[in-house]
């Protein structure tokens, strides 16, 4: 009997694992500990097709497609309450990487695939994001980009001294 709970156990561990988010942008180490969070950054920078700064001033999930589906909430007056913030839109404020990408409009719709594992925004936030461009020409960001929400000026001018 007791070899059949831990046995269990560790088959319960085992699938817990197959649920996490885990992005392989850089390894958190010893080494880099004091300034992951920067290298993050800047190779978000590098690898970024458009990052800018941006308040969200719409959040569009529910009319979005497979929006129910992936939630389990058909009925209708349930999708108009349950807006998540994955597909916001944004005030464009400042454009850090990605002008020849045509960002000129002042409000910008993001896209992220569908997934367990994505970036939630809030509406009447101010945000920096990274992202890249999909074969359809939507900007799309994700869980594994550095993202950041911007609550005071020193948080943005974090961003600023790596812009390109």
């Amino acid at each position: 009997m007791k070899n059949n709970q831990i046995l269990t156990i560790i088959i319960l561990f085992i699938s817990l694992s197959t649920f996490a988010c885990e992005c392989a942008i850089i390894g958190y180490t010893n080494e880099n500990k004091d300034n992951y969070q920067e290298q993050c950054i800047i190779k978000g920078f590098e690898d970024a097709d458009f990052i800018f700064y941006g308040k969200v001033i719409e959040l569009t999930d529910r009319e979005m497609d497979g929006y129910s589906d992936m939630f389990g909430w058909e009925n209708p007056n349930t999708l108009k309450e349950k807006i998540i913030g994955h597909f916001p839109v944004f005030n464009l404020k400042k454009i850090y990487k990605g002008k020849s990408l045509n960002l000129s409009k002042k409000e910008i719709q993001v896209y992220q695939d569908w997934s367990i594992c994505i970036t939630t925004f809030e509406k009447n936030k101010e945000y920096v994001v990274f992202g890249y461009l999909d074969q359809e020409g939507k900007l799309k960001t994700s869980i594994c980009a550095p993202n950041k929400m911007i609550d005071s000026k020193k948080h943005l001018q974090v961003f600023k001294k790596y812009k390109s």
